[in-house]
């Protein structure tokens, strides 16, 4: 006899989709990530970590939002980034 699957949920037993079983916010929110290792200083790394906490966001969150701020600024002084193609 094979093994079950119960990860599938309720859902799956209604005829919903997976889109369906998505939140709103998970449904607009479908970026490509990579993950990445940098060298922070140390004093700039706790302030960050205290704002998301005093935030209550994760600290990738204000990251994200820190580059996109960095990345508009340059692009408004120096022109659009053109990136390289693959």
């Amino acid at each position: 006899m094979s093994k079950k699957n119960f990860k599938t949920g309720f859902g799956s037993l209604l005829g919903e989709t997976d889109d369906q079983n998505e939140s709103p916010k998970e449904k607009i929110v479908k970026k490509r990530t990579k993950t990445a290792t940098f060298v922070v200083v140390c004093d700039q790394y706790e302030k960050i970590k205290s704002i998301a906490f005093m935030e209550s966001k994760m600290l990738k969150d204000i990251l994200e939002d820190a580059l996109s701020d960095y990345i508009i600024n340059y692009e408004n002084q120096n022109g659009s980034v053109v990136l390289p193609k693959k």
